[in-house]
């Protein structure tokens, strides 16, 4: 059993901490662990959320410390909540006794660094993705922009310190830690691979008759195809390609209806196939903005998802949450071959489809893959893709790392 500070960036009442953190901690703790949780909260979600996430915090013995997010101004508000957060987590370590600090991505990691070379406490650089490279190759850091080529640069220095100096790494793909271990210093840190899981008891395949019906509500014939998209469509995603799947697809099948699970906006997504030179008609584009709890009943109505993210260098260390969560519901997903793993996640599960790049020749061949993909048997599906994706095996991988990194701790449960 380990006590644990836990600090991230991301705030428990996000889509990600949502999917990926408190389901993360909650299981940790149900396995003996003692977490001291410090999140950066958006104001909002936290009004909507708060109240839910303290219970279920609560519940299962984490101590919640949530912070205020700030967005404005945008340097000085990023400056302030790093201030924020190294002043929680010296509280934190002044007024309890921790065995290690468990830091998500590169903030939180950065901090865990601090607290490790003055307190002496084991580290673990939960580095998820290539962060700095996703900032610069999304386009937020720009290298003729000065600003966003020395933010670069800082965190890559960072970056370099954190590998060498963290007690453990854990990296979203084996990509990643791939191309981590091929740098002349990677550093001397254990490196383990635990991708973005899922719950498999929310998420579920729909029976044909469910599916049916779930198309019926949304105003879709039964029978109609229909290419799905969980998620953001900003930054690092390939939305346009998408979009540019999505017009093939409808040249042979003039019914064919889009659903876009996330917060975005009808009328840009809309606009933004107009400029593709795409003509999308209103009515065949359904979009739904959805509490994590309804995305198993919307996912029911996609034939066929997709997944498609730049390509560059900080794509190797990208595990798409909607990946697991679109097998959980046995929906085979097109995705595209840069990304992490998962080129040889779809082919060893007959998951679906990894295209070579995003090219019009690489899109026309899975539009004309489709009807083939729509044949998965959903159940079967989901059963494969449990043995990668099932929450309790991220679990668990964190547990281990938590005793290993526990002087003289007593092995969680099995």
């Amino acid at each position: 059993m380990s006590r644990i500070i836990y600090l991230c960036y991301d705030g428990l009442c996000d889509q990600i901490g949502q999917s990926q953190v408190l389901p993360y901690l909650s299981g940790c703790a149900g396995r003996g662990h003692r977490i001291t949780a410090i999140t950066f909260e958006k104001p909002a979600a936290y009004s909507r959320l708060g109240n839910a996430v303290r219970a279920s915090c609560t519940d299962v013995g984490i101590d919640w410390r949530p912070q205020r997010f700030h967005d404005r101004p945008p340097l000085l508000a990023k400056a302030w909540d790093l201030i924020r957060m190294r002043a929680a987590a010296r509280q934190a370590m002044e007024q309890g006794t921790y065995d290690l600090v468990h830091g998500r991505s590169y903030q939180g990691s950065y901090v865990a660094l601090e607290l490790k070379r003055r307190f002496g406490i084991p580290i673990l650089f939960d580095m998820r993705g290539f962060w700095a490279d996703q900032r610069r190759e999304g386009g937020r850091w720009r290298d003729d922009n000065f600003i966003g080529r020395t933010l670069y640069r800082q965190w890559k220095v960072r970056e370099a310190e954190m590998l060498r100096e963290a007690d453990h790494i854990v990296t979203l793909t084996g990509a990643a830690r791939d191309e981590i271990m091929s740098w002349p210093d990677p550093g001397p840190g254990p490196i383990s691979v635990i991708p973005c899981c899922t719950d498999f008891d929310l998420f579920h395949a729909a029976s044909r008759d469910e599916r049916a019906a779930a198309k019926r509500d949304l105003g879709i014939a039964p029978e109609a195809p229909v290419l799905g998209y969980l998620g953001s469509t900003g930054t690092v995603y390939r939305f346009d390609a998408h979009l540019r799947l999505f017009g093939m697809i409808a040249r042979d099948h003039p019914d064919a209806a889009m659903l876009v699970i996330g917060n975005v906006d009808h009328a840009a997504l809309i606009a933004q196939a107009a400029e593709l030179g795409i003509a999308i008609k209103p009515e065949r584009l359904i979009v739904r903005h959805a509490a994590r709890s309804q995305v198993p009943d919307l996912l029911a109505a996609v034939d066929v998802a997709t997944g498609f993210c730049t390509e560059g260098m900080s794509s190797k260390g990208v595990s798409l949450t909607k990946l697991g969560e679109y097998l959980a519901c046995g929906v085979p997903m097109i995705g595209n071959d840069t990304v992490g793993d998962t080129a040889a996640i779809l082919h060893e599960l007959g998951a679906g489809l990894s295209l070579p790049d995003l090219s019009d020749s690489s899109l026309a061949h899975a539009a004309a893959r489709f009807s083939d993909l729509q044949q998965t048997d959903r159940q079967t599906l989901r059963e494969r893709a449990r043995t990668m994706f099932d929450l309790p095996l991220a679990v668990k991988g964190y547990s281990l790392i938590y005793d290993a990194l526990t002087p003289l701790s007593l092995p969680a449960e099995a």
